[in-house]
């Protein structure tokens, strides 16, 4: 398909790209789906995540890097 080179993108890229472009195009790949979100939809990693942030906020290292220059105030 591609029939000129690309400036920074390696041949073999640009003909991956298009061997899935021409796939696409025949009907052999139908649907492509990311694989599953479910994680992030029942917020998973938020909780993760907020946890961590919260265990974080609980530590000493917290106190320390707070009480660095810069900081505007600090309670």
């Amino acid at each position: 398909m591609n029939q000129r080179p690309l400036p920074g993108i390696p041949e073999a890229i640009s003909q991956s790209a298009d061997r899935m472009m021409e796939r696409i195009q025949s009907g052999k790949i139908r649907k492509h789906l990311l694989g599953s979100t479910s994680h992030v939809r029942y917020s998973t990693i938020e909780d993760i995540e907020l946890n961590s942030y919260c265990d974080f906020v609980k530590s000493k290292l917290f106190f320390d890097i707070i009480k660095l220059e810069g900081a505007d105030h600090h309670e």
